[in-house]
C-alpha cells in the first residue's frame, strides 16, 4: 500500500510527470533552463535561440515505459507565455489530461479527438490558461497558452 502511495510523490519531485498539469507558463527563461539542466539527462536534443527553446525529452511513465517527447517554449520579454509538447498517441498521456481536466475542474469544447481508445475534446479552457489538442502524425500535440 505504502509503494503505491509513494509512487506519484516520487514521480513529482523528480520532474518525471512535468507536463500533465501546466508547469511552464509564466517560468522565466532561466528557470525553464535550470529545470532542464537538473534533468539533463533526459534532454536528448536542444536548440536555443533569443525568444524559443525548442528540445527533446525523454519521460518515464509508472510503468518504466520511456517517451520521447518534443517541447517548444515561446518567449515574451523573458517569459514563457505558450507552449507546446508533442507526445506519442498513447492512452497514458489521454489519461493524463482526463485526470488533470477532471482536477482541475476544466471546461472542454470543440472536435472530439481519438486518442488510443480514449477520448478527449480539442480545447480545454483551465481558470488562466487554455490547453489545445490536435493529432497530426500519430502523435498528440498539447499547445498551452495563457489566457
Amino acid at each position: 500500500m505504502w509503494n503505491k502511495l509513494l509512487l506519484p510523490v516520487l514521480f513529482l519531485i523528480s520532474g518525471i510527470n512535468i507536463a500533465f498539469s501546466q508547469e511552464f507558463l509564466g517560468r522565466t527563461h532561466t528557470e525553464i533552463k535550470r529545470f532542464l539542466e537538473d534533468n539533463r539527462a533526459n534532454v536528448l536534443h536542444c536548440i536555443k535561440t533569443v525568444d524559443t527553446l525548442r528540445l527533446v525529452y525523454s519521460e518515464e511513465d509508472e510503468r518504466n515505459r520511456r517517451f520521447e517527447v518534443e517541447y517548444s517554449f515561446f518567449f515574451t520579454k523573458d517569459t514563457c507565455r505558450q507552449y507546446e509538447k508533442k507526445v506519442p498517441s498513447h492512452e497514458y498521456y489521454a489519461n493524463q489530461i482526463k485526470d488533470n481536466v477532471s482536477l482541475k475542474n476544466a471546461e472542454g469544447s470543440g472536435n472530439m479527438l481519438e486518442i488510443d481508445g480514449e477520448t478527449l475534446y480539442s480545447v480545454y479552457r483551465f481558470e488562466k490558461y487554455v490547453l489545445l489538442l490536435q493529432l497530426e502524425n500519430n502523435k498528440l500535440i498539447l499547445s498551452y497558452q495563457f489566457l
